[in-house]
């Protein structure tokens, strides 16, 4: 695995970070537009919905 530069992990940590104000919208926005760009952004946006699509309903149906 190569190494990811120092502004792109930053950037994926942010991502999950604003996950609590923005939900599920910014991890679509970001995986559509950097999954062609870089994988390792991609994948962590992957996460981040996967994140949001399994606790939301957990949250709402206790």
């Amino acid at each position: 695995m190569k190494k990811e530069s120092l502004l792109i992990r930053g950037l994926a940590s942010l991502m999950h970070l604003f996950l609590l104000l923005l939900t599920f919208v910014l991890p679509i926005f970001v995986y559509l537009v950097t999954k062609d760009r870089n994988k390792y952004f991609a994948d962590h946006a992957k996460e981040g919905m996967n994140l949001h699509f399994t606790f939301f309903p957990v949250s709402v149906f206790p």
